[in-house]
């Protein structure tokens, strides 16, 4: 079982950096290294244009998945889960490998899926910057795409129709890529009022229903009021809630699972057409044999 998990963690601060001159282009070496190395390159592309060999803007670039992979450039038959969340999925305030998203890849050790996870979130998104996050997660192609986004539009207050327009989008985003959707429920403190805390919570069913996607009402059930499963600020489980939050995403992850990997599996069989009867015609559109 090959899982392959890929969980970008927040970026640090970027802090001085040194260049050398050399680097920087300074110096009259420098340049007269530089001339010569466009000169050499020039002349090698030349030469393979020549003799027909594969170039860096052509064969070597390829974006064709080669044999043995998926649409996706995955392995066949193994199913990759994109992850689009805020920091409730990013590990915020976690040791590495301890997120619910780790806890998912070595569950899957434990079944007969091959999949690799690609985890999108950044703490502090929003459905805006979901958007934008977005479009790089599906240009790898996911068979599947969890959607765990809302929460810091709540917490600021956002319009609501605006919240979900932004989620609907996500959601046909997904669709119109080939993606199956799990979308991940989510409440705010009630501070804000009930007349919008109320209506944010039910627009994930609302959502769900009107997009025929997959649903996880309240993907921090029985985490979120609980202090001895949340971090010091009260707004972020900590370690000990990550496999109880894995334990309500799981029912409805594993049947899109199940679908997936059984699709993928059957794209890596090779199909041979039956051999025509004889004297059988020709379908429309298609030749007789001569």
């Amino acid at each position: 079982m090959n899982i392959s998990c890929y969980i970008p963690r927040q970026h640090a601060a970027k802090g001085n950096t040194t260049v050398s001159a050399s680097e920087a282009g300074g110096g009259q070496g420098a340049l007269a290294g530089a001339f010569w190395r466009r000169t050499l390159v020039a002349i090698g592309a030349l030469l393979a244009l020549a003799v027909g060999l594969p170039t860096a803007a052509s064969d070597l670039n390829s974006s064709e998945p080669g044999a043995g992979t998926n649409r996706n450039g995955a392995e066949q038959g193994e199913v990759v889960i994109g992850i689009l969340g805020d920091s409730l999925s990013a590990g915020y305030g976690l040791k590495p490998k301890q997120s619910w998203p780790d806890l998912l890849a070595e569950r899957l050790k434990g079944h007969p899926y091959h999949a690799k996870i690609i985890n999108a979130s950044v703490s502090g998104a929003t459905t805006d910057a979901g958007l934008q996050m977005q479009q790089g997660l599906l240009r790898q192609q996911p068979d599947i795409v969890i959607i765990e986004l809302g929460a810091n539009d709540g917490l600021q207050g956002k319009p609501l129709p605006l919240i979900a327009q932004n989620l609907a989008t996500l959601i046909t985003n997904a669709q119109s890529a080939g993606a199956r959707v799990l979308l991940l429920g989510v409440r705010i403190p009630p501070n804000l009022g009930r007349r919008y805390t109320e209506p944010f919570f039910t627009q994930y069913q609302t959502l769900a229903t009107q997009h025929q996607v997959a649903l996880v009402p309240f993907f921090l059930e029985g985490v979120a009021g609980d202090a001895s499963l949340m971090q010091a600020d009260g707004l972020h489980p900590n370690a000990a809630a990550q496999a109880k939050i894995l334990g309500n995403v799981w029912p409805a992850l594993e049947p899109l699972l199940a679908d997936a990997h059984a699709q993928s599996a059957a794209q890596a069989i090779p199909h041979k057409s039956p051999p025509a009867a004889a004297g059988s015609k020709p379908l429309a559109g298609q030749t007789a044999a001569q």
